[in-house]
């Protein structure tokens, strides 16, 4: 610990451990703390512990687009496109449903599209998430799950690639 450590903040101390206990310790009242923690820090791990508390999906998805760390920038992806995934699912509203779900596109998430495209709640939100889907493996999970029958037959009829074709069939 250096004579500097004194007049920093825990979270930016210079001992991981307590850098990390100290973003363990926030909250969701320090969002904006846990955004700089995530984009800045020198450790992996600790980066990591701050997207895990994120909880905005656009931040999030700011963090993936500028993050150089494969890893990191996947989990926020992911963690992005859970978030909006359960915003465009559920509920009535169809003007936050539509912005989650163009956050989805906008991500490439393809997983999250099909979950989108076979059990939003609202139909011009699946059909729309269902013509974004591109991946022939992401049709063919859409056709293997329990969306209903016609969207099922629909995605199978997309289906370009034979391997996928082809291991759908056994």
């Amino acid at each position: 610990m250096g004579i500097a450590d004194l007049f920093r903040p825990k979270y930016r101390h210079s001992d991981v451990r307590v850098r990390s206990e100290a973003v363990r310790a926030l909250t969701n009242d320090d969002a904006a703390i846990l955004v700089q923690v995530a984009r800045t820090d020198r450790d992996i791990g600790i980066r990591r512990l701050a997207i895990e508390k994120i909880h905005e999906a656009d931040v999030l998805a700011d963090i993936a687009a500028a993050e150089t760390e494969r890893s990191l920038r996947d989990y926020a992806g992911e963690r992005a496109a859970e978030l909006w995934q359960d915003i465009a699912c559920g509920g009535d509203n169809a003007d936050a449903a539509g912005a989650a779900l163009t956050g989805i596109i906008k991500l490439g998430d393809q997983h999250a599209l099909v979950e989108v495209a076979g059990h939003a709640a609202l139909p011009a939100i699946r059909k729309r998430a269902f013509g974004e889907l591109r991946d022939p493996r992401a049709l063919a999970e859409l056709a293997k799950g329990d969306a209903a029958q016609d969207l099922r037959l629909a995605a199978v009829a997309r289906i370009d690639d034979g391997d996928v074709l082809r291991a759908l069939a056994i």
